[in-house]
């Protein structure tokens, strides 16, 4: 059995393990965030770290109104030039805590008076040491190379943090992410077999808005790594735009479409997809969207719009793995990749 699998499967504990240790660290962080609010919130990470930061950034703008964006490290590692960012929120994601990049944007951000946040899997990583406060994904060892658990829990400490520092109250409800995980995980009795339709597939285009653009991004890196196979990440708002051109009868698509805000933008999108003859494979709990799927990836729990992500992206993990088996590659020794890249 592939490690990258046994890691998918352990998600509901690591996620609720990390909701229950971290708890009063993240009300630690919120209540000196609304004693001193920032004027915006930097995230920077690499690879998954950074598509748990899309998230990140979605989370602390909607729930909580903080203006976030992504940082682009080079700033700070190539051009030695550290932004005006003394009135931020600088959070560094790094799941090995060995990202030297992210370490010295928070180094460079705490030494211009910025408060630093670090969320690692590694408690006495560099980064942990480099920024003020520090919360733990609690995912254990992750032995993969394909992140998995490293991502959904950085994503739990997210958005236990913007819901904090929203009011205290909301936390509670965020317990109901980890049995709804769980009974994601059950689709895979069913993946190892519709994942053939997309065996010799040259490409796949993957797609989610709003909240799920992270995991739509995130997919097409599990399969590049995993499977070997060219693979594209767009907004469903953007695919409308330049991207279109791509549509072609028998093009694969994996689709993110569950309940929220942006599920009549993407229900629009599946219509125009099955009109033009696209293979779409689609991840929702609205049964009018799995209709317009030509593979259904049906979630068994509607979770509130800025949880179902974590609950998400496990068909699509399971999705990239097994693929990636039944083409003849090995998930857990991708060509050229290594589990930590340092990168300036």
């Amino acid at each position: 059995m592939p490690t990258m699998l046994d890691e998918i499967r352990q998600q509901p504990e690591a996620v609720a393990r990390t909701l229950l240790e971290e708890r009063a660290k993240v009300l630690e962080v919120a209540q000196r965030l609304r004693r001193y609010p920032p004027a915006q919130a930097i995230i920077g990470g690499r690879s998954t770290s950074a598509f748990a930061g899309v998230y990140g950034r979605f989370a602390l703008e909607t729930i909580c109104g903080l203006p976030t964006a992504l940082a682009p490290l080079s700033v700070y590692t190539m051009y030695r030039r550290t932004p005006r960012i003394e009135d931020a929120l600088v959070v560094g994601i790094s799941q090995s805590g060995e990202a030297t990049d992210v370490i010295e944007m928070l180094r460079a951000a705490r030494k211009a008076g910025a408060l630093t946040l670090a969320i690692t899997n590694e408690a006495g990583s560099p980064i942990a040491s480099a920024a003020e406060y520090t919360l733990l994904t609690h995912a254990g060892r992750e032995r993969a190379v394909a992140a998995t658990k490293t991502y959904t829990t950085s994503m739990a400490l997210l958005l236990m943090l913007a819901v904090a520092i929203k009011g205290a109250s909301g936390l509670d409800a965020l317990e109901q992410i980890p049995p709804a995980m769980e009974q994601t995980l059950k689709l895979e009795q069913v993946i190892p077999g519709l994942v053939q339709r997309y065996r010799y597939a040259p490409t796949i285009v993957t797609v989610g808005r709003g909240f799920q653009e992270a995991n739509a991004r995130e997919t097409a890196m599990k399969i590049q790594e995993t499977c070997c196979l060219p693979t594209q990440a767009w907004s469903a708002a953007e695919f409308f735009h330049g991207p279109i051109a791509l549509l072609s009868p028998g093009l694969p698509m994996l689709v993110f479409a569950p309940s929220g805000k942006t599920y009549s933008n993407c229900l629009a999108l599946l219509r125009r997809l099955k009109k033009e003859g696209a293979e779409t494979a689609v991840i929702s709990d609205k049964p009018q969207a799995l209709d317009m799927a030509s593979v259904r990836l049906p979630l068994p729990v509607s979770l509130p719009e800025a949880a179902a992500p974590l609950a998400a992206i496990i068909p699509a993990q399971l999705f990239a793995c097994h693929l990636a088996t039944s083409r003849g590659c090995n998930p857990d020794q991708p060509p050229h990749v290594n589990k930590v890249t340092r990168t300036r």
